[in-house]
């Protein structure tokens, strides 16, 4: 079971994501709805670039940053049907549609996101 051992710099990585998302949602004083889907965007960010870099060791420490955005895409999903999502973070002032364009989020998704919001309060 040595082998499966995180070793420093993997413990470092996984303190820094925690860091990251405590300080995210610490910023404000409390965490809302608005702020799920940029701490999703956060977390798949990193395991992106932890399974890009390919520094994990063995194996299967390597395979755990593909195991994790799977879990990540399926939670994406939840958030895309929910429209309380979509609403909280247009309306949010630190994010509104912007937060979607600085992430290139695809267009017909904030297309979506934009008439879910008008819709909900014509």
């Amino acid at each position: 079971l040595r082998k499966y051992e995180l070793d420093e710099e993997e413990w470092a990585a996984l303190r820094d994501l925690l860091r990251d998302l405590t300080l995210k949602f610490s910023e404000e004083g409390i965490a809302t709805i608005a702020h799920v889907v940029p701490a999703m965007d956060k977390i798949d960010e990193m395991l992106y670039t932890e399974n890009k870099n390919g520094s994990l060791n063995p194996a299967a420490h390597r395979a755990a940053p593909l195991d994790g955005k799977k879990i990540i895409n399926k939670y994406y999903q939840f958030s895309d049907s929910a429209y309380a999502y979509h609403i909280a973070m247009i309306l949010h002032p630190g994010l509104k549609l912007k937060y979607f364009e600085r992430q290139e989020w695809e267009q017909e998704w904030i297309k979506e996101a934009k008439r879910i919001t008008k819709n909900e309060f014509e």
